[in-house]
């Protein structure tokens, strides 16, 4: 997979697309660590802080493994 594709995107898309593979690095608004979790074959980035009021979603990569 090509990894600039996010720059031949429309910019109105790229904005959409803003914390896409960003995982530990720093969110462009507050400058808290952006966190992913992971379910099945995807995973999703965000941040703690701007988009669920501090709490760190469970990842539950390993919880099929667990029981």
């Amino acid at each position: 997979r090509d990894d600039n594709y996010l720059e031949k995107l429309k910019p109105d898309r790229r904005a959409y697309l803003r914390v896409h593979r960003r995982q530990g690095e720093p969110c462009f608004v507050c400058r808290a660590s952006l966190a992913a979790i992971h379910f099945g074959e995807r995973v999703t980035t965000y941040c703690p802080t701007c988009q669920s009021a501090g709490r760190v979603y469970a990842d539950r990569r390993l919880s099929r493994l667990l029981k």
